[in-house]
């Protein structure tokens, strides 16, 4: 079975739930919006933070922002549909791909299992 697990990793959970299902023989895959600190190992799969930072910041900080927003809207929308189609089951922490849970209603469209720990 393929496993998606994020994006909150408070106390390790996603990377731990990771490994124990990894050694059960599934497919897993975690992903974390931002790595909180640097003294905390990076063992996420993906850091939407680093997609976000490859988009330079511009001047004047008006324009910048509109285009920094649609940038990061644009790689949320490609990293979804890319996990769409690659998993069967996905466990979020806390929070989903979109800030706003529209994502939930797509998955369970696609039928696809959800699991929420909140």
């Amino acid at each position: 079975m393929k496993i998606f697990i994020g994006f909150e990793n408070i106390s390790s959970t996603v990377t731990d739930i990771a490994n124990h299902f990894t050694s059960l023989g599934h497919e897993c895959y975690t992903a974390i919006h931002v790595n909180p600190s640097q003294i905390q190992l990076n063992t996420a799969d993906f850091v939407m933070q680093d997609e976000f930072d490859k988009m330079p910041r511009f001047k004047p900080d008006f324009i910048g922002l509109r285009i920094r927003n649609w940038w990061e809207h644009r790689v949320r929308k490609k990293f979804f549909e890319k996990c769409c189609k690659r998993f069967d089951v996905f466990i979020f922490y806390w929070s989903t791909f979109y800030y706003d849970f529209s994502d939930m209603e797509i998955l369970r469209r696609r039928n696809k299992k959800i699991v929420f720990v909140f």
